[in-house]
């Protein structure tokens, strides 16, 4: 790694949520230097000599402005599973994000975190980034409309941009999500509630290699719009996943079986080929490991 490209500094927009946390902690490790826009409460571990923090957020443009002027790439982790602000959180601060970079003119790279959402049902192989969205959710529908601000401003502003599509993250801390609502009910002792027979599959990433990925990315150079999927080692049906649970645990789930959902996808899974040919990403947890995990945090906490 050349000595300058430690001193760049990284503006992180998320730094303090699930996935966020992470990509600070590796970003430290690397010697990097992080300015971080937060919203939230700070927590002790994010308080170091190489984090400077901007107390906000991307709805509020002055100091996005004042963030994106002390910083050369910019990393996007902002996002949310909630539906009353699914447009409001991905699309408008965006843009906002984004008018910020144009007029600071000084960002050599923006990273977008988007979702495997955006491609919509299965196609009878995993996705790859040739493949044209076709968001089925509201969710994926939000995450392509953001996805196509960042290809509007890099085409007419020249500014260069990452888009990453992560599959369903998990991992210790999380609290929404096929595994991380499985293992609540199990901890409270409620039947599991799985939506038509639970064949539907999910390409599962663990949170650490999610966090990997993204801090991997930053080695890509790009002059458009360049796209990558971030995703787990292979699909599970959530009752293979239920079973692997099961074993863990050494204990039978009960399965609470419930009508289809209105928004669903039968099969979500994508191929990172191009991600580990680009800057070298690979999945390294599997399933059953970062679950044996994700239960160990949950008996600490």
């Amino acid at each position: 790694m050349k000595k300058n490209q430690n001193k760049q500094k990284i503006l992180v927009c998320g730094g303090t949520g699930f996935i966020g946390k992470r990509v600070v902690k590796k970003l430290l490790e690397r010697g990097k230097k992080v300015n971080l826009l937060v919203y939230d409460k700070i927590s002790v571990s994010l308080k170091n000599e190489n984090i400077k923090i901007f107390k906000g957020d991307l709805s509020d443009k002055k100091t996005i402005v004042k963030a994106v002027k002390s910083s050369d790439i910019v990393l996007n982790l902002v996002g949310t599973f909630n539906e009353d602000i699914f447009y409001l959180l991905n699309i408008v601060s965006s843009a906002n994000l984004l008018d910020a970079c144009k007029e600071a003119k000084n960002i050599k790279k923006i990273i977008f975190v988007s979702s495997e959402a955006v491609y919509g049902n299965y196609k009878g192989r995993p996705h790859n980034e040739n493949d044209k969205p076709e968001p089925a959710t509201e969710y994926g529908f939000s995450k392509y409309l953001a996805e196509e601000t960042y290809k509007f401003y890099s085409k007419r502003y020249k500014i260069p941009v990452i888009i990453l599509r992560l599959a369903n993250t998990y991992g210790p801390g999380h609290r929404i999500g096929v595994i991380s609502e499985c293992l609540d009910s199990i901890l409270h002792k409620r039947p599991v509630r799985i939506h038509k027979d639970g064949r539907q599959k999910r390409d599962f990433l663990y949170v650490d290699d999610a966090a990997e990925g993204i801090v991997k990315s930053l080695v890509c150079k790009t002059d458009g719009v360049s796209v990558f999927n971030i995703t787990g080692q292979k699909a599970y049906s959530l009752i293979d996943t239920l079973k692997i649970i099961e074993r863990i645990i050494g204990k039978k789930i009960k399965i609470n079986f419930l009508p289809k959902k209105k928004q669903d996808i039968k099969i979500m899974q994508a191929d990172f080929s191009k991600a580990k040919k680009y800057f070298g990403y690979s999945p390294k947890i599997n399933l059953e490991e970062g679950i044996v995990r994700t239960i160990d945090y949950y008996k600490k906490a």
